[in-house]
C-alpha cells in the first residue's frame, strides 16, 4: 500500500485508513478507518469530520484540540492509506489488468504500460471512466496511437478512475503465433498498425516492415520507441530515415517484447 503524509495534500475519503501517531500518548495512537459519514472516532477526542481534509489539516486540528487540556505541546503524525477503491483500474485488452497505485503526473499511457501494455487483440480506443458517487461517468475516449504521439490527453488520471482498453473488431486482429507477452506494437503512419510477433534479434526496421512499411505521410526521422521495464518508462528516439537512406545502421536499434514503435506523421 501507499502512505500519504502531510506534505502531499492527499484528500481523505470514506473507506481510507488513518494511521495516527501521538508521540508520548500510545493510547491514542493507532489505525482508524474513515466511516461512511466521513468521520473518525478517536478517543478521547471523539468523532471528528475528516472527509475532504489532508493529513496536514487533520494534524493541525488534533494539535489545537489537545492543546486545550490534554497535552502542553502535542506532537502528532498522520498518514493515510487509501482505500483499494482509490486505486486506478486498468481493464480490457492489457496484459495485466487490475488495480494500480495512483501517482501524481502519471498519464493514461503510463498506466497502460504499467499494466503490461496492450495485448495483440487490443483496439485503438481507450475509454476513461470516473466514479461520481455510486455511478461511473464517461470522461472521454481516446486513440491509443494519439496518446503515444502526444504523451497526454490534458486530462489528469484520478484515484478511482477506470481506464478501459478496447478489443479489436472481429477480423482485424493481427496474426500472432506467439504468446501475448511475445509481441511488439507498431502504431502511427504505417500501412498495417497493430501487434506483431516478436523474434529474437528484431530491430526497429524489422518492426516497420512487419507493419507493411511507412505511409506516404510518415516522418521516419522522428520515430520513437516506448519501453517500460522494471517500473521505468523509456522513450528512445530513432532516425529511421537515416537508417534507410544514409545507412546509419547504429540507429537501427534492437527492440524488446512489449515495445511500442510509433511512426509520427509529417506536417507537410
Amino acid at each position: 500500500f501507499i502512505l500519504f503524509s502531510a506534505d502531499e495534500g492527499f484528500k481523505i475519503m470514506p473507506g481510507d485508513t488513518v494511521i495516527l501517531t501521538v508521540f508520548g500518548e500510545e493510547s491514542m495512537s493507532g489505525r482508524y478507518e474513515v466511516e461512511e459519514d466521513g468521520t473518525l472516532n478517536i478517543p478521547p477526542v471523539g468523532r471528528i469530520k475528516v472527509a475532504g481534509l489532508s493529513s496536514n489539516e487533520i494534524e493541525n486540528y488534533l494539535v489545537n484540540y489537545l492543546k486545550g487540556g490534554y497535552m502542553v505541546e502535542p506532537r502528532i503524525k498522520v498518514e493515510i492509506i487509501p482505500s483499494p477503491l482509490r486505486n486506478v483500474f486498468v481493464l480490457g485488452e492489457v496484459k495485466n489488468p487490475g488495480s494500480y497505485d495512483p501517482r501524481k503526473g502519471r498519464t493514461i499511457i503510463d498506466y497502460i504500460l504499467i499494466a503490461g501494455g496492450p495485448t495483440p487483440f487490443s483496439g485503438d480506443t481507450i475509454t476513461l471512466l470516473r466514479r461520481e458517487g455510486n455511478a461511473l461517468k464517461r470522461i472521454g475516449s481516446f486513440s491509443l496511437s494519439e496518446l503515444i504521439k502526444t504523451g497526454n490527453t490534458g486530462i489528469d488520471v484520478s484515484a478511482g478512475d477506470i481506464i478501459y482498453v478496447s478489443r479489436k473488431e472481429k477480423g482485424s486482429i493481427s496474426s500472432i503465433e506467439g504468446t501475448q507477452q511475445n509481441a511488439f506494437y507498431v502504431v502511427g503512419e504505417v500501412k498495417s498498425p497493430g501487434a506483431y510477433e516478436f523474434k529474437e534479434g528484431f530491430r526497429v526496421l524489422d518492426a516497420l516492415l512487419s507493419a507493411g512499411g511507412p505511409t506516404d505521410f510518415s516522418a521516419l526521422n522522428k520515430t520513437k520507441v516506448y519501453r517500460y521495464e522494471n517500473g521505468n518508462k523509456e522513450v528512445i528516439e530513432v532516425d529511421l530515415e537515416g537508417v534507410i537512406k544514409k545507412g546509419k545502421v547504429e540507429g537501427n536499434i534492437e527492440i524488446k517484447p512489449g515495445d511500442i514503435i510509433y511512426i509520427p506523421g509529417s506536417i507537410f
